[in-house]
C-alpha cells in the first residue's frame, strides 16, 4: 500500500513545485500488483504425456493512476515546468518517499496529464503511470576490483528475489593489454576477451549484448560470446589477467 505524499521523479523532489501525491489507483493489474506474471514456455510432443520444459518468460507491465496536487497557486510558467519535468520522452525512475520502500525505484514513463477540479485545491492533475516491467529495481551497486595474471577471487551477492539470470553492466581497463578472463565459478561460466591494448577501456552491456571501446575498435571477434551474469543469491567470481573492473547492479524486486 502506498501512503507517501512526496515523490522524487528523474532526481527531482516534488517538494520544489510544491506537489503531493493524493491518491494512488492502480490499474490493469489489481490482481498481480504484489508478485510477477510469468508465462510457462513448453512444448507437448505428440505421444508423449509430460510436455518438454524450456523455462519461464516473466512478462506485463505495472500500470497505475496518481492525483498530484499543490495548496499553492501554480501560474502558467510553474505548470509548464511541471509538465515538461514529468512528460520525459524515456523511462526515469520514480521514488516514493515512503519508509519501505527506502531503496527502491520504478522505472517509469508518465503517458497522460488530465488537469481536475477539487473543491478550493489550485491546482491538480491526474497522472497516467507505465512502467517498464513488472518490478521494482534497488540502488545501484558498483563492485570495483583489481586483477592480476594470478586468481583473484571475489563474491557477489545478487539480492534479488525474482528467480532468473541477471545481466550487469561492465567497464573494464586493460592495464598491459592482452587476454581478460571473468568466470562465474557458480555458474561454471567464463567471460573472455582477448588482444586487448594496454589502456583500452571497454563498456559492455551483458543485458542489451553491446561492447563499446574506448579505442573505437569493434571488439566481438575478440570476445568469445559468453554475456557476463548472475544467478540470486552467492555468485563467487575468479578474475584472470591485467586489469581493472568496475560491475554496476541494479537488483529487480517484486512490489
Amino acid at each position: 500500500m502506498f501512503f507517501g505524499s512526496n515523490f522524487i521523479f528523474d532526481n527531482i523532489n516534488s517538494e520544489r513545485f510544491g506537489l503531493q501525491i493524493g491518491y494512488f489507483n492502480k490499474s490493469g493489474i489489481m490482481d498481480t500488483f504484489s508478485g510477477i506474471v510469468r508465462k510457462v514456455d513448453e512444448v507437448r510432443i505428440k505421444g508423449n504425456s509430460t510436455p518438454e520444459f524450456f523455462g519461464v518468460d516473466i512478462s506485463g507491465k505495472i500500470n497505475f493512476e496518481l492525483l498530484l496536487f499543490s495548496r499553492v497557486s501554480l501560474d502558467l510558467y510553474d505548470r509548464q515546468a511541471i509538465d515538461q519535468w514529468l512528460f520525459a520522452n524515456e523511462y526515469k525512475y520514480f521514488r516514493i518517499e515512503q519508509d519501505d520502500y527506502k531503496g527502491f525505484v520504478f522505472n517509469c514513463i508518465f503517458t497522460e496529464g488530465t488537469k481536475v477540479e477539487i473543491g478550493s485545491l489550485p491546482y491538480a492533475k491526474r497522472i497516467k503511470v507505465e512502467c517498464d516491467g513488472l518490478y521494482l529495481y534497488g540502488n545501484e551497486q558498483q563492485h570495483n576490483y583489481i586483477s592480476t595474471i594470478n586468481n583473484t577471487v571475489r563474491y557477489i551477492n545478487n539480492t534479488s528475489n525474482i528467480n532468473d539470470y541477471y545481466y550487469p553492466e561492465m567497464v573494464i581497463t586493460s592495464t598491459t593489454g592482452g587476454t581478460v578472463n571473468i568466470t562465474n565459478n557458480t555458474l561454471g561460466e567464463t567471460t573472455t576477451f582477448t588482444n586487448l591494448i594496454a589502456g583500452e577501456v571497454l563498456t559492455v552491456n551483458n543485458e542489451k549484448g553491446i561492447i563499446t571501446s574506448s579505442l573505437g575498435v569493434r571488439r566481438m571477434s575478440n570476445f568469445n560470446k559468453n554475456w557476463f551474469r548472475l544467478i540470486t543469491n552467492n555468485n563467487t567470481i575468479t578474475l584472470q589477467g591485467n586489469f581493472v573492473i568496475t560491475i554496476k547492479t541494479r537488483y529487480k524486486f517484486t512490489v
